[in-house]
């Protein structure tokens, strides 16, 4: 298993590593063990950027999803899942909202990613409440 985490924000390092560790856990429960995943903190400016550039949506979101498996490339290492893109201050403001710690809300937010990059939507209500549904289920996995 291989979590990369860059961050182009200021982070505090042992969040950096708690993250690491979670993230192994939160593949864990998924039986994805041999997975590999790349993690970006990002200001608002760039996820603006990356959501106009790629969703052609041109406004801020908290998380991006870039999943590996799909595209020409897509069977060259089916291991790797993708690339998850995290607006590190719109964690922080929309973790209160959730009653989270923003520790927890990246974590939320990093569940919900590789839901996506594993395939889980929520474009439908049936859908949404399944991705919602297996959301909750790792997190108390996680925290409990």
């Amino acid at each position: 298993m291989d979590i990369l985490i860059n961050s182009e924000v200021d982070i505090p390092s042992s969040d950096i590593s708690n993250i690491k560790n979670d993230t192994k856990k939160i593949l864990n429960i998924l039986n994805l063990e041999d997975a590999e995943l790349s993690i970006l903190f990002v200001d608002y400016n760039k996820i603006q950027q990356l959501n106009k550039q790629y969703r052609k949506q041109d406004k801020i979101t908290d998380v991006l999803s870039f999943p590996q498996n799909e595209g020409i490339l897509s069977n060259i290492n089916i291991n790797i899942l993708g690339d998850v893109v995290i607006c590190y201050p719109q964690a922080i403001k929309q973790a209160p909202d959730s009653d989270n710690t923003i520790y927890e809300e990246i974590i939320v937010l990093i569940i919900h990613s590789i839901l996506h990059l594993i395939g889980y939507d929520h474009i439908t209500t049936k859908d949404e409440l399944t991705m919602r549904k297996k959301e909750t289920d790792i997190f108390m996995k996680l925290f409990n």
